[in-house]
C-alpha cells in the first residue's frame, strides 16, 4: 500500500506533497504553484497497488474564497474530484480522519490542521518529555507547545492561536518587508520603508546569504528572478531608491537590520508563549524552510536546552514539508486507515 501526504495550502498558493510507500521511505516531493489545477500529477506517479491519500490544508485562507467554510468546501470539492475512488481522508485538529463530507461540515476542524499533524510527527522525539516546537516556513511561524507526544496549544484556529503567541504571521520568504520593520538606521537617518510590497524577506536573505539564489520568479513581487542583483534592486524601491545611491554594503547593512527585526518579531514571541508555560522544556525542536532561523531564536533563549532537528530525521526536503510528512505517516500508521466517525 502506498500513502501520500498532501499539505494544500496555503496564502502562498503552494501544494506540498510526500508519498511514502509501505515501509515509510519518501519516494517523491514536489511543489506547485498553481493551487488546484496542476498538482495531481504528483498523486498520479503513485503507482503499484492500494493507494491511500491523506490531507491537510491551510488553503482556505486564500482570499479568492468568500470565506474559510467555502474554502475548505471547495478544495474538498476539487480533492475528491481529482481523486476519484482513492476517497481521501482528511486530517482535523482533533487528531482524528474525516470523510469528505464530515470535512466540509466540520470545516473548523478541516481547516489550518497542518500545524496539529506536524505536532503530532515532532511529539515522536519527546515521547515522555515536554518541548516546543519552532516552525518557520515561508508565510508562517508555529510555536507549538508539545507534552507527551501530542499538542498543547490553548488555541485551535489561527486566530486563537495567534491571541496565544501560537501562530506568528511571518516567514522567511513571502512576508512583506514593511510588515517586519517600522524603519532601517542609515548613519544619522532613520528611515521608514514604504508600505508597499515592493520587496519581501526572500530578498532579505538572498542578500545577507541565507537563502540561495534561483532563477525561480514564483515568489518574487516583480515577477524577476531570485537572485541577489534583483533583490538589491527590489530593497532599494522600499525607500523610492536605485541600488546605485548606495553603496552594497550598505544594502547589506539594511538587509541585516530587517533579518534582526524578523528574528527578534518571533524571539518575542517565543518569550510570551514561554511564559505561559508551567516549566521549561525539555527540548526545542525546530523544521520549516526557516530552521536554521528557528534554532538561532531557541539557543538565544535557553541554549541549555537541546535542540533537535527535525531535518536530522528526515530529508532536507522532507522536513521543509514536513506537515505532509507528518499526514503520511499518520496515515499510515492508522489500522484501519478508514476516516472516524
Amino acid at each position: 500500500m502506498i500513502q501520500g501526504g498532501f499539505d494544500l495550502g496555503g496564502a502562498a498558493d503552494s501544494v506540498k506533497v510526500e508519498v511514502l510507500s509501505g515501509s515509510g521511505q519518501v519516494i517523491d516531493d514536489c511543489l506547485r504553484r498553481e493551487y488546484l489545477a496542476r498538482y495531481y500529477p504528483a498523486v498520479e506517479r503513485m503507482s503499484g497497488g492500494e493507494v491511500v491519500v491523506g490531507v491537510t490544508m491551510t488553503g482556505e485562507l486564500c482570499d479568492c474564497f468568500a470565506d474559510k467554510a467555502h474554502g475548505v468546501g471547495a478544495i474538498v470539492a476539487a480533492t475528491e474530484s481529482a481523486l476519484g475512488d482513492w476517497h481521501p481522508h482528511y486530517y482535523q485538529t482533533t487528531g482524528r480522519w474525516a470523510t469528505a463530507a464530515m470535512a466540509i461540515q466540520q470545516w473548523s476542524l478541516t481547516a489550518a490542521s497542518n500545524w496539529h499533524a506536524l505536532a503530532r510527527l515532532a511529539g515522536r522525539f519527546l515521547p515522555q518529555q515536554s518541548g516546543i516546537l519552532l516552525d518557520i516556513g515561508s508565510t508562517t511561524t508555529d510555536l507549538i507547545p508539545i507534552a507527551q507526544g501530542w499538542p498543547t496549544t490553548v488555541g485551535r484556529t489561527d486566530f486563537t492561536r495567534t491571541m496565544h503567541s501560537e501562530l506568528l504571521y511571518t516567514g522567511i520568504v513571502r512576508s512583506p518587508v514593511c510588515a517586519v520593520t517600522a524603519a532601517v538606521q542609515l548613519g544619522e537617518f532613520r528611515l521608514a520603508p514604504a508600505h508597499e510590497c515592493f520587496a519581501n524577506m526572500l530578498d532579505v536573505y538572498l542578500l545577507t546569504g541565507a537563502l540561495e539564489e534561483s532563477s525561480d520568479t514564483s515568489q518574487t513581487l516583480d515577477g524577476q528572478p531570485a537572485t541577489r542583483q534583483a533583490a538589491q534592486r527590489r530593497l532599494a524601491r522600499m525607500w523610492g531608491a536605485e541600488p546605485e545611491e548606495l553603496p552594497a554594503d550598505q544594502w547589506l547593512a539594511i538587509a541585516r537590520q530587517i533579518q534582526k527585526a524578523q528574528f527578534d518579531l518571533i524571539r518575542q514571541t517565543l518569550l510570551r508563549l514561554l511564559d505561559r508555560q508551567t516549566a521549561p522544556p525539555n527540548a526545542w525542536l525546530v523544521s520549516g524552510q526557516g530552521d536554521w532561523l528557528a534554532a538561532e531564536v531557541v539557543q538565544s533563549v535557553d541554549p541549555q536546552i537541546p535542540l533537535v532537528y527535525l531535518r536530522n530525521h528526515f530529508s532536507k526536503s522532507a522536513s521543509q514539508a514536513a506537515p505532509a510528512v507528518a499526514i503520511a505517516q499518520l496515515l499510515q500508521e492508522s489500522q484501519t486507515c478508514r476516516p472516524q466517525p
